[in-house]
């Protein structure tokens, strides 16, 4: 077992306490409040435990025939000729009974899909139940996966026996119950006629549900997601550039473009090097096509490997017209040799220069109004002043429990959003839900206790301290989670480290517990479309095999 350590002196030299002499007004405040980081985690309402048998999921008169619940989440039995297959994501079999051959692909959208013939016809479901074809069989059968247009598309492609190409997309989109289904479009960015075409979402640029294809050649096009043109455009070409830079933001394109000059050039936009360059800016508005040049106090710094400027921030009013970039400023015809970390803006202007490495993104609010930035591990109070500095610990910052979780080697600690210790540093393993839950778990040397983390009246508190299990004297314990469910698991092993008890919990609710010499396998498969579950398979001591499942609703 631990020992459990207390280090006041130690608190002292690490927790750092800046009070009002922490740089006032790191940013308008409303630029942080704009771009908060975000937290987006489902919330689980259920866990429910099941025994499964792999060998016969489905019931009387099946047998297995091949299962690949551990890599697809699938279980193909038969009877007879009579074949069906059990998806684990839904609990239950998907398509019909068929007598012919069938195929496995790999799904991140949906599991899996699976493609079988039954009399010379052929169908093809997804893992949560949904057919997405149905008609002749399919030769040469591939599916490919991405993320346009704010949707999750998938696009079958193949060809029947007659040569006709079978072509189809789908975009899952959430029903009223929160669930994602299927939706056949008539269009895919995938089918857009050209082999050298590149495609960019706008959606992150301010034109939701719209995408740029540029044709390769400099013509471009702006579609929505049934492939309506909504504005095209051809870019300039200026085939003597030495430098060239983009970047989107705010529904633009916005463009400039460096031109090598002569030596003795009396007209010229800046000096870099040695080298005279005549600066173009240009910046076009996607949704109308309209193009306007400017002059840029700036040159983009492209980076070794091309890099160019793609991290969108929103202005102070929430709307994103910025983007982070390095650039060279422009002093006197010459371009300063350090570049500097800006904000750029919709029009090609420099809306704010970067204080040092604290970025305006990477701040996450907490519930007392304070904030902690992630990157720089500080906590601010409501006015931005930075009151702790906590850069000499890890941490991390528990959006569930509105707290802050502090690491120094193998010792832990909770930390309120108003700087206090909430559990105090000790040899101990903390854990918190991923789903939103204010719960916490602390892994001591006595007991796994539960806790809640309030916030009333102004003021942090634990309450609900519930014992989960005592601690044996003889056993080291590890508690890890499963994925991102908030399902935990607690493992005592003996002093000859072999397994002798497993306890499983959901919220505060024990799901399983058994002892003996346990043999533990667990594979998680992600809740992506509202299903999910954690599988384990268990041998005792008397090596008794026994298959149990934790399924998961959103």
């Amino acid at each position: 077992m631990k020992r459990t350590i207390f280090l006041p002196m130690a608190l002292a030299l690490l927790l750092v306490s800046c009070g009002e002499e922490g740089p006032q007004g790191v940013y308008e405040k409303a630029l942080v409040e704009a771009n908060l980081v975000a937290y987006n985690f489902p919330s689980y309402s259920s866990a429910a435990k099941e025994n499964f048998d792999p060998a016969n999921p489905i019931g009387y008169g099946y047998d297995l025939k091949e299962d690949l619940s551990l890599t697809r989440g699938a279980v193909v039995c038969a009877a007879g000729a009579s074949q069906r297959i059990y998806s684990l994501y839904i609990g239950d079999t998907v398509g019909n009974p068929f007598d012919g051959n069938y195929a496995f692909y790999q799904s991140n959208a949906a599991g899996f899909y699976v493609y079988y013939e039954n009399d010379g016809d052929a169908n093809v479901y997804d893992g949560l139940g949904n057919r997405l074809y149905e008609g002749e069989a399919i030769l040469g059968l591939t599916f490919a996966e991405g993320y346009e247009n704010g949707q999750h598309e998938v696009r079958l492609l193949g060809a029947d026996y007659a040569g006709r190409q079978v072509d189809l997309t789908y975009c899952y989109v959430p029903t009223e119950a929160g669930e994602m289904t299927p939706v056949r479009v008539d269009w895919s960015l995938a089918q857009f006629p050209s082999s050298s075409a590149t495609t960019t979402d706008l959606s992150d640029y301010g034109l939701e549900g719209l995408t740029l294809v540029n044709q390769g050649n400099g013509d471009c096009y702006v579609i929505d997601g049934i492939g309506t043109i909504q504005s095209s455009f051809a870019l300039p070409v200026y085939p003597y550039a030495a430098l060239q830079a983009s970047y989107l933001t705010g529904g633009r394109l916005v463009s400039q473009v460096s031109i090598a000059l002569l030596e003795d050039a009396a007209d010229y936009s800046y000096v870099l090097n040695g080298t005279k360059y005549d600066l173009i800016g240009y910046r076009i508005d996607l949704l109308s096509g309209a193009m306007e040049f400017f002059d840029p106090e700036y040159v983009i710094a492209v980076e070794h490997g091309g890099g160019l400027p793609s991290r969108v921030v929103n202005d102070a009013n929430g709307d994103p017209n910025l983007v982070l970039a390095r650039v060279y400023e422009i002093n006197g015809r010459k371009a300063l040799a350090a570049r500097s970390n800006v904000l750029l803006d919709r029009d090609g202007g420099i809306a704010y220069h970067l204080a040092g490495n604290v970025m305006p993104y990477s701040f996450a609010k907490m519930g007392n109004g304070s904030y902690f930035n992630v990157d720089t591990m500080s906590l601010y109070d409501e006015n931005l002043v930075l009151t702790h500095d906590l850069s000499g610990l890890m941490g991390t910052y528990l959006p569930g429990p509105d707290a802050i979780l502090l690491q120094n080697g193998t010792m832990e600690a909770l930390l309120s959003p108003d700087g206090d210790f909430l559990i105090p540093f000790a040899e101990q393993t903390i854990v918190a839900p991923s789903y939103g839950s204010p719960l916490v778990y602390c892994l001591g040397n006595e007991a796994l206790r539960s806790y809640e983390v309030r916030y009333e009246e102004g003021e942090y508190s634990l309450s609900n301290a519930t014992v989960l299990k005592r601690l044996a004297e003889s056993c080291s314990y590890a508690l890890s989670t499963a994925g991102t469910y908030g399902l935990y698991s607690l493992v005592g092993r003996s002093e000859e480290g072999s397994i002798v008890s497993l306890d499983v919990y959901f919220g505060n609710e024990r799901l399983d517990s058994r002892t003996g010499t346990l043999a533990i396998e667990t594979t998680y498969k992600d809740p992506y479309l509202g299903h999910g579950y954690v599988r384990m398979d268990i041998v005792d001591g008397n090596e008794e095999a026994a298959t149990v499942l934790y399924r998961f609703e959103a």
